[in-house]
């Protein structure tokens, strides 16, 4: 009698934890079919700056707790204040309000009532627009009707409301939506679905072990799950053992410089056949393809460069770069895909929130291994074993939206892609050439590629329009001849002319340590870390796949990294 009593309790507490465990895989499926886990970011948009909320930008905007709102399945709203004078109405999308009126208790309003929200920005069709300035006007001049018909409302709200409704009224709400609208990362439904899966495990393994003991003892249920354990580890490490291998392999080589040879497969591909246009695009991508919808970080600021090519007197190409920027660490990438080449390149990994000074996290920590795998999408310069090298250096220009009805790709992302797919000048040229080209970080960039033909050009995007410049130098202002800068940046055209002069002293022949002379004559020197400074220079030979590298101007030291820096061989 006992024994069956026990029996039953066992059912009731196997049916309860299904039911949980139901419960469970249901708001996986709920939250988690149209909502991705945010991307988080600290970027701050201001919905009121034309140069921060705009086309392609992904940050965070405060949307006030009350003002949120559903027009139909497809279009929601949200009201934006900036102090007592200024307001906005901004266009969300991939909101779904239905979800949202459920858990939005679990967004905590500031002291202002405004919620925050990550999004990616993007253009608004214009017809979406006026339907929502519609709305607008039909729900302020209901209001009005049915404040007038109470007769209840004072004097000044009656003013308000009418003027509302009014042509002036009209055109002032036309002005307050916004020309873009948000495309939401919903941060609650990532929550629920967080929840939703501890509930669907633990309801399942109760469920699983209350079933068990109704049959077998303790004893052997405890046997056989640590038998389990064991085997779900051993698989766990054969099937991500290159990402493993990659964390392991994260080291530090000097103070502020590290090495990483990344085995784990970086789905360049998938990323080119996603088409990708911006930032916010971007860490979504990595975000769901390489970890399971975990947030991602990237800093921006601005950076300056020079790069530049010579011939050695024995016939090795090489290729200078200086890395300027405020005080930051470097990465050096090993990576030999299966399908392409191998590769050698600089990151910089601060982009990422990554380092040793305040605010930073260490590089070395378990989260900065973790993130390993999106390091090289971070090169910003490098060379591979076909003898092709590039370097990325920013421009004082308009950001770059290219719209020729190409894919897109985004530069960081093109850069990786030429490193592992492109054996020559001529094909990175190709390859740049059948998409539309987006830059990142709220900057405008051009690319200086060459190879160990001898073949060197600047690729800059100018107009909507892909222009190729072939010259052997390169600083931080365009070099397209048919182009006139506006505002000219004399200090890369004083370095420019550092290189011109350099280079054309010894008529293009010089070897790595010459080459090193003339990245120190170009180079940035400050003793505030907050301003811009050469961090690193580099001397490719493109002949040898090796690097020759020098750190924080200090050129009496340098070191020389080869393959088996990273414990491979080619």
């Amino acid at each position: 009698m006992e024994k069956r009593k026990r029996t039953k309790a066992k059912i009731v507490v196997a049916v309860i934890a299904a039911v949980i465990a139901v419960a469970g895989f249901a708001m996986c499926f709920i939250f988690g079919k149209d909502g991705k886990a945010a991307s988080n970011t600290n970027v701050v948009l201001d919905v009121f700056e034309e140069d921060s909320f705009k086309a392609g930008a992904h940050g965070t905007i405060l949307v006030n707790y009350d003002g949120l709102g559903k027009i139909d399945d497809e279009i929601s709203i949200g009201s934006v204040y900036r102090g007592e004078e200024d307001s906005a109405v901004v266009i969300l999308e991939n909101m779904n309000l239905d979800y949202y009126n459920i858990s939005r208790f679990l967004l905590t309003p500031d002291e202002n009532g405004n919620v925050e929200l990550t999004v990616s920005v993007e253009e608004c069709p214009e017809e979406k627009r006026q339907m929502v300035v519609q709305y607008l006007n039909d729900k302020n001049l209901s209001v009005y009707e049915f404040l007038k018909e109470e007769g209840t409302a004072d004097a000044e709200v009656m003013e308000y409301f009418e003027f509302l409704c009014s042509d002036e009224g009209k055109a002032m709400t036309d002005q307050m939506v916004s020309r873009y609208q948000c495309r939401v990362e919903n941060t609650n439904n990532a929550k629920f679905k967080i929840i939703g899966e501890v509930m669907a495990i633990v309801g399942s393994v109760v469920a699983l072990v209350s079933l068990l003991l109704i049959k077998l003892s303790p004893k052997v249920i405890i046997l056989g799950t640590l038998v389990l354990i064991v085997a779900g580890v051993v698989t766990l490490a054969v099937i991500y053992r290159n990402r493993i291998s990659t964390f392991a392999s994260l080291k530090e080589n000097e103070t502020g410089v590290y090495s990483m040879n990344c085995k784990e497969d970086y789905k360049l591909q998938a990323m080119l056949d996603a088409g990708i246009s911006s930032e916010g695009e971007l860490f979504s991508f990595i975000s769901d393809e390489m970890f399971w919808g975990m947030p991602i970080n990237m800093n921006g600021m601005s950076f300056g460069c020079s790069s530049f090519a010579v011939t050695t007197p024995d016939g090795h190409h090489l290729m200078g770069r200086n890395y300027d920027y405020p005080e930051t660490d470097m990465l050096m990438i090993y990576s030999d895909p299966a399908d392409g080449y191998a590769s050698i390149g600089m990151a910089d990994i601060g982009l990422l929130g990554l380092g040793t000074d305040e605010g930073e996290t260490d590089p070395l920590s378990a989260g900065s291994r973790f993130m390993s795998v999106v390091f090289p999408y971070m090169t910003v310069d490098g060379i591979n074993e076909a003898g092709v090298g590039i370097s990325i250096l920013q421009l004082e220009h308009e950001e770059i939206h290219q719209d020729t009805g190409k894919p897109d790709i985004l530069m960081n992302v093109a850069i990786r892609a030429i490193l592992d797919t492109c054996g020559s000048t001529d094909e990175a040229l190709v390859f740049l050439n059948s998409y539309d080209m987006h830059s990142m970080i709220d900057r405008s960039f051009h690319l200086f590629i060459t190879d160990r033909s001898g073949k060197s050009v600047i690729v800059e995007w100018i107009d909507n329009e892909m222009v190729v410049t072939e010259d052997c130098k390169v600083t931080n202002h365009i070099l397209f001849s048919g182009y006139v800068e506006p505002d000219p940046d004399i200090d890369s055209e004083t370095r420019y002319k550092i290189l011109t002069d350099d280079i054309s002293a010894c008529s293009g022949t010089a070897d790595a340590v010459t080459a090193m002379t003339f990245l120190s004559d170009a180079a940035l020197r400050s003793d505030d870390p907050k301003r811009m400074q050469t961090e690193w220079s580099c001397v490719y030979d493109l002949d040898d796949f090796k690097v020759t590298v020098c750190t924080d101007t200090v050129y009496d030291h340098s070191f020389t990294v080869t393959p088996e820096t990273f414990g491979a061989v080619k």
